[in-house]
């Protein structure tokens, strides 16, 4: 599992896994709802819109370590959405 900052500093990959907080256990559980790519993660964050509700997802569905998907899944999205708003200035 990949520290928050090689992260948010590295593209997304197809790989569940190199998300931090997503271990075996949790790449399991999502796997058992469909979820088994970290595009397909970050477009349920996106989808769910809300630090609670996504994080009442991921205790639903049998995830552990919801806060720190979250804090991940969150900077790394800040990386892409800031400059853009930045840029249209």
């Amino acid at each position: 599992m990949p520290s928050l900052s090689e992260f948010i500093s590295s593209p997304i990959v197809e790989n569940i896994m190199s998300i931090p907080g997503i271990s075996e256990y949790n790449r399991k559980r999502l796997n058992k709802i469909g979820i088994e790519t970290s595009h397909q993660l970050l477009g349920m964050f996106l989808l769910i819109r809300g630090d609670d509700k996504f994080n009442k997802w991921l205790y639903n569905t049998g995830v552990r370590n919801g806060e720190e998907i979250i804090e991940a899944i969150e900077e790394k999205l800040n990386m892409w959405i800031r400059p853009s708003i930045h840029d249209e200035d």
